[in-house]
């Protein structure tokens, strides 16, 4: 599981530096550089951290084990980049300026006091155990109280700025990333907290070390959570447009029984683009906005079309027991009745009403997502709502069987 996490986190994080170095061209921008820093630094803390890598790592340098060295170094690297692009978030430039020189020189300070004291203690090269390596090293047991503080230090301070600042920003997806981020740094910090009882308890002579596998999940869902929080507002809106459209889609693919009623078997004179009547036409995904207006026009035509056919009484009886639901609810079923009794109407050959009383308003914004929004809720009205059902049974032109087995009695 701790394999497969990491070696995700890792791909995740190169292919987000990569795309973010691939797609600006302003790397002097100071946040952009540091976003850029740190999904680097993100990507090496995870692939240095993958078990068969560090194991291979491990044989290949076998007098002192570098690769933990390197891991611990880039972590704190990590924390500190993060912590510099929040800054830069939420600050201009020239405010940042300082709090961003004072981090680097603390980082670099860091970086200097867990070198020398991890190559002072010479751990040694086959034990990852946290807890275990510590115990027989003062040296060892110091770097790993340095590194645990400057990454809960760091970790303390995104959590801090992220709930802060995710509440004042305007821009939502930003909101959302900082809310993320500062959630993945509670994680990471609670991570500091059971390796700090780690040490102490390897002080007093308990071995935790059955525990590793649960600290790394945590730590490295909590590292996954900042590095989604801190790409968010860049990957944030093509996963919002994608989501759009998958949405319009089901909802197109919604309207077609009804279109099929109304339009197709009834009014195909009215269909614009006659290839759109094939079976698997409809499933193409391409030209979807384009496809969707020109349906809406084609129902709108139809209902039209069918209007001298509506039942006059059929839709005040629907009227009368939908009086107690909220208006776009009502009008979708009020208009699908209309549409019911109408196609029954044409269908049994009635005398159209050359003087038709007019259809039910839809209560539209002026724009084709609204228009979609009450065809679907006019669409699933039409096909199983006992409330048609009902209104057409009670309707002295409607024949006895208007309740269909696709429009089931209302519950009672």
């Amino acid at each position: 599981m701790t394999t497969a996490l990491y070696s995700l986190c890792a791909a995740g994080a190169w292919v987000a530096a990569g795309y973010k170095l691939s797609a600006t061209r302003k790397l002097r921008d100071p946040t952009v550089a540091a976003v850029c820093v740190t999904l680097a630094l993100m990507g090496m803390v995870f692939t240095a951290s993958i078990p068969p890598l560090r194991v291979w790592l491990d044989h290949q340098l076998t007098s002192v084990n570098l690769g933990v060295l390197l891991t611990l170094l880039c972590v704190v690297a990590f924390s500190t980049s993060a912590q510099v692009m929040l800054l830069l978030w939420t600050n201009t430039p020239e405010n940042a300026r300082g709090a961003v020189r004072n981090r680097l020189i603390a980082l670099a300070g860091v970086v200097v006091l867990i070198t020398v004291l991890y190559l002072g203690a010479h751990p040694g090269p086959h034990d990852h155990s946290f807890s275990r390596s510590s115990a027989g090293s003062l040296g060892y047991a110091a770097c790993l109280l340095i590194y645990l503080a400057a990454l809960g230090i760091a970790m303390l301070a995104i959590a801090r700025l992220g709930w802060r600042y995710a509440r004042l920003t305007g821009r939502p997806l930003v909101a959302h990333g900082l809310r993320l981020a500062a959630a993945g740094a509670t994680l990471v910090l609670a991570y500091c907290v059971y390796r700090l009882g780690t040490l102490v308890g390897s002080w007093l002579g308990s071995d935790m070390a059955r525990l590793e596998t649960l600290s790394r999940f945590i730590a490295g869902n909590g590292a996954l959570l900042i590095m989604l929080g801190l790409t968010l507002p860049s990957w944030g809106p093509l996963f919002v447009h994608g989501f759009d459209h998958l949405r319009r889609y089901a909802r197109y693919q919604r309207l077609h029984p009804l279109w099929l009623s109304i339009v197709a078997e009834r009014h195909p004179e009215l269909v614009l683009d006659r290839s759109t009547a094939r079976a698997l036409r409809r499933f193409a995904p391409g030209e979807l906005d384009f496809r969707v207006y020109r349906r809406i026009i084609e129902l709108f035509d139809a209902r039209l079309a069918l209007r001298p056919y509506i039942d006059p009484a059929a839709r005040e009886r629907a009227r009368r027991l939908t009086r107690h639901l909220d208006e776009h609810e009502r009008s979708a079923i009020v208009a699908a009745t209309e549409l019911r009794s109408a196609v029954r109407a044409e269908r049994a050959g009635a005398p159209a009403d050359h003087e038709p009383p007019e259809a039910e308003e839809a209560p539209l914004d002026g724009d084709v997502v609204s228009a979609l929004a009450w065809w679907v809720r006019v669409a699933r009205a039409y096909a199983r709502s006992g409330w048609v059902a009902e209104a057409l049974a009670a309707s002295t032109d409607a024949p006895a069987d208007a309740a269909t087995p696709d429009s089931p009695r209302r519950p009672e």
